[in-house]
């Protein structure tokens, strides 16, 4: 079509990783330890957790990764998705 989109076409997978990450790690926690909600702490450090791992340690280890300060916008941006629509209820101060 021709037809581009920046943001889609480069970051939507940062974005996805920790969009997807989050109710992942909610649901785990359901299943182990009863808790069917994450604190706003809990959220800053998993989304701190999978920018430490997608952009420091795999491009350390895999020349193939590269580092970009805009894969850390797009996954703060996912992981904060995740509580901006509908799961504000699963996420408490």
């Amino acid at each position: 079509m021709g037809i581009q989109f920046r943001f889609f076409d480069f970051y939507l997978d940062p974005f996805c990783f920790s969009a997807l990450i989050v109710p992942l790690f909610v649901w785990e926690r359901k299943l182990l330890f009863k808790r069917t909600n994450i604190s706003k702490l809990e959220l800053c450090i998993l989304v701190l957790f999978l920018i430490i791992f997608s952009e420091v340690i795999l491009p350390y280890f895999f020349p193939q990764f590269v580092a970009d300060v805009t894969d850390v916008f797009a996954i703060v941006l996912g992981g904060f998705w995740y509580s901006w629509l509908g799961a504000e209820s699963r996420v408490k101060d």
